[in-house]
C-alpha cells in the first residue's frame, strides 16, 4: 500500500483519537480533578484513557466503512457527522450508566449535567471532524498537521 493510501485509511482512527482525547483530557481536568476529586486519580486516568482509544477505535472503523461504500458527497458528509456522534452519544450514555454506580466525574450526583456535557460535545464535534476529513481544505490542514 502507497504512503498516501495508508495515510487516507489511517486519517479517521487519529483525527478521532485527537478529538476523543482532547474531550476525555478536558473531562478528566475538570469533572474528574476539579468537580469530583473524590475517588482514585489512576482510576480516572485508567478510565478517561481506556474511552478515548475505544471510542477513536468505533469512529474509526465505522468511519472507515462508511466511507468505503462510496456514497455521494452530500450522502459521505452527512454519513460521517452522523455517524460520529451517534457513536459518542452511546459512548455518553454507556460511560453514564457506569458513572452512576463510580461517580467519578458526577454521574450519579448530576446526571443531567454529566449526559449534556457529553452529548453535546459529540454533536458540536461532528462538524469540524467531517470537515477536516472530507474537505479539501481540511484534508490540506491535516497533511500539514501530520495526519
Amino acid at each position: 500500500m502507497d504512503k498516501q493510501k495508508r495515510r487516507e485509511r489511517l486519517r479517521p482512527f487519529k483525527l478521532a483519537l485527537a478529538f476523543t482525547a482532547a474531550g476525555e483530557l478536558t473531562y478528566f481536568l475538570g469533572w474528574g480533578l476539579w468537580l469530583y476529586p473524590a475517588g482514585n486519580v489512576l482510576l480516572k486516568l485508567a478510565w478517561t484513557v481506556t474511552c478515548a482509544i475505544a471510542m477513536a477505535v468505533a469512529v474509526g472503523v465505522v468511519v472507515t466503512v462508511w466511507r468505503a461504500r462510496k456514497p455521494d458527497r452530500l450522502t459521505t458528509w452527512i454519513g460521517t457527522a452522523f455517524l460520529y456522534a451517534l457513536i459518542l452519544s452511546i459512548c455518553t450514555m454507556i460511560c453514564y450508566i457506569m458513572d452512576s454506580r463510580f461517580d467519578y466525574f458526577g454521574g450519579a450526583s448530576a446526571p443531567t449535567l454529566f449526559v449534556t456535557a457529553g452529548l453535546l460535545p459529540a454533536f458540536l464535534s461532528a462538524i469540524p471532524f467531517t470537515w477536516l476529513l472530507h474537505a479539501s481544505r481540511g484534508r490540506d490542514t491535516l497533511n500539514r498537521l501530520g495526519f
